[in-house]
C-alpha cells in the first residue's frame, strides 16, 4: 500500500469534484478505496483510520 496521503490539488485543476478527493486528507485520491458507505479514501488515510 502507498505510504503517502493524496496528491496536492494543484497538480490537476481548481475545479475538482468531491468524488476525486479523499474524505480524510481532502487531497486528490492516491490509490483510492471506497467504504461501503460510499466515502472515498487514499489507501494511506484508510489504513490510518482502521488502525
Amino acid at each position: 500500500m502507498s505510504n503517502k496521503p493524496g496528491f496536492p490539488k494543484k497538480i490537476l485543476a481548481n475545479n475538482l469534484e468531491d468524488k476525486h478527493l479523499c474524505n480524510s486528507c481532502q487531497k486528490i485520491l492516491r490509490r483510492p478505496l471506497q467504504a461501503q458507505c460510499g466515502h472515498r479514501f487514499c489507501s494511506f488515510c484508510f489504513n490510518k483510520i482502521v488502525r
